[in-house]
């Protein structure tokens, strides 16, 4: 990658049409994959991108970035390839664990829960895809954490297929 690529937004855009903004994200995002080609299995470290940043490309020190303006890169900068697949693995599984619970819930509110948890992880991703200032070692990524925690936990409460309901998820009257 190198220098190659660090004249590609510069590319895309001749005119100056797609605008500042989206040519600076790219930019940024070249660089984010240059750190990961250096750093494939270790990474840079936790929130270390920045550093990183500027001692690959000195011109990254006028751009005060603190961080990579997408998750999946950011992961990858910050624990290498190995975390990234980790990272995906926690998502998947918890989306996997929220499927099978939602098909098997009758409980309306458990339900809202897991609904409300799936869509959080969804607006996270999505959020992320283009900025990704929650970076997962962001102080407020911790509130992302405990509602997969806690629906993962209440996903637990309802019946699995083919078994009773047991408390706490019902309570039998005598």
């Amino acid at each position: 990658m190198g220098t190659s690529l660090q004249w590609v937004p510069w590319a895309l855009d001749p005119q100056g049409v797609i605008g500042d903004n989206l040519l600076e994200r790219l930019r940024i995002w070249l660089w984010t994959a240059e750190a990961v080609r250096n750093e494939p299995f270790t990474g840079v470290g936790l929130n270390s991108l920045d550093y990183t940043l500027v001692g690959l490309f000195p011109v990254a020190h006028m751009y005060d970035m603190y961080h990579a303006h997408n998750v999946v890169l950011q992961v990858a900068a910050d624990f290498g390839l190995p975390g990234l697949l980790a990272f995906c693995w926690v998502f998947i599984t918890f989306w996997r664990a929220m499927r099978r619970s939602l098909a098997a819930s009758s409980d309306p509110l458990l339900t809202a829960l897991m609904v409300g948890a799936c869509g959080t992880t969804i607006a996270y991703l999505g959020f992320g895809t283009f900025d990704g200032a929650l970076a997962p070692g962001a102080k407020p990524t911790a509130a992302l954490w405990t509602i997969m925690g806690i629906a993962a936990a209440a996903s637990r409460f309802g019946p699995l297929p083919n078994q009773e309901m047991t408390w706490p998820a019902v309570h039998k009257k005598r």
